[in-house]
């Protein structure tokens, strides 16, 4: 009788046991199924976002710099469904994980060799060199940019009280003519045959040249358009996750929020002037370097693309990052060039760390 009653009373365990773990299961899935709608949603309007005015898309417009983590949210969450062998759920992630990896190259390039570990003869490439110098001033910066050995060297944030150090790159010609205090700048070691710069953008943060390259003219845009305004605490403040405690940091992170749909507008209207000035020029190879302060999926950026190749596109490795912080997760230095050239290889140099951003190098070949 006793053992009836054991037996009885294990079955009742049993059984409570399993029904504790449907709904633990349950509410597993329920939290995942509406992390997974919210990250469909957010894979959408990223992909969607470099189609539409930041004005019209308003704070939407941000959710863009989290398009890389959506990606992988994507991939964990379908995984996920595969392993509780829910199929409708692994189809309706798997449509936006495939529809994403049409622009995944943006952020990843997918070559198959390693252009770093190849010799090159560099006379038979123009080396390209794109940095923003973040006002650095020091001896060791100037020394890792001439040990680069680019031909042409397109400098942002440039203190023209730092050019006495420059000056040791004797074998460079400059668009240097000691106006501003702080600018973009151009080194070349080719002969500059004319210069400007496109008057309505701010702080003569764009410039251009003219270079004679072998029998052929070259221009050169280095440019430096509208910061994130996003500060070393604004990061410190959104790694915290403080933002979630209370209604005052919740304030706070809406105004990062706001200040970051506001630069998105202020880069479109800027990014519309540097088109008209290119569409204004004369017709001939295109080199654009620059710190564009935007990622690669963004409406900035896609006016660029569709006149212009991305260097790292064609042929850069790997995730590319190029500002050393907010997670190294953003690219927002940026070299791109005309059909008249073939890009040979793209590379970010990570050893870099004379200043908030890493600098971008890419070697071209001009076609005949």
């Amino acid at each position: 009788m006793q053992q009836i009653y054991i037996d009885n009373l294990s079955k009742r365990q049993k059984k409570r046991r399993n029904v504790w773990h449907v709904v633990l299961l349950f509410v597993v899935d329920a939290i995942v199924a509406i992390t997974t709608l919210l990250t469909c949603i957010g894979l959408l309007i990223s992909l969607i976002t470099q189609h539409i005015d930041p004005e019209t898309m308003g704070r939407l417009s941000t959710i863009v710099l989290a398009a890389p983590l959506l990606f992988g949210a994507a991939i964990i969450e379908m995984f996920y469904w595969v392993i509780r062998w829910r199929l409708s759920m692994v189809a309706i992630v798997a449509i936006f994980v495939v529809i994403s990896l049409f622009s995944i190259d943006k952020y990843y390039g997918l070559q198959f060799k390693k252009s770093g570990n190849i010799q090159y003869r560099e006379r038979n490439y123009i080396k390209v060199l794109s940095y923003n110098v973040a006002n650095g001033d020091n001896d060791a910066l100037v020394d890792s940019v001439a040990a680069t050995r680019a031909d042409i060297i397109c400098l942002q944030e440039f203190l023209s009280d730092s050019s006495p150090r420059w000056q040791r790159l004797k074998n460079y010609n400059s668009t240097f003519n000691g106006e501003n205090s702080f600018s973009n700048e151009i080194l070349t070691k080719h002969r500059i045959l004319k210069q400007g710069k496109i008057d309505s953008l701010p702080r003569y943060n764009a410039i251009w040249a003219d270079l004679l390259i072998k029998y052929d003219t070259v221009r050169v845009i280095n440019l430096h358009l509208q910061s994130t305004t996003l500060r070393e605490q604004d990061t410190q403040f959104i790694q915290s996750h403080e933002y979630i405690l209370d209604t005052a940091r919740t304030t706070k992170f809406a105004d990062i929020i706001n200040r970051l749909q506001e630069n998105n507008i202020k880069r479109r209207k800027q990014v519309e002037t540097v088109m008209k000035f290119l569409e204004e020029s004369p017709k001939r190879p295109t080199i654009i370097c620059g710190d564009f302060n935007d990622v690669p999926l963004s409406y900035t950026l896609s006016k660029f693309d569709n006149n212009y190749r991305n260097c790292f596109e064609e042929a850069g490795l790997g995730y590319i990052y190029t500002f050393n912080g907010f997670f190294r997760l953003l690219c927002i230095d940026y070299i791109y060039v005309s059909d008249n050239f073939d890009v040979v290889t793209c590379d970010v140099l990570r050893d870099f760390d004379h200043s908030d951003h890493f600098p971008i190098v890419t070697r071209l070949k001009l076609k005949k």
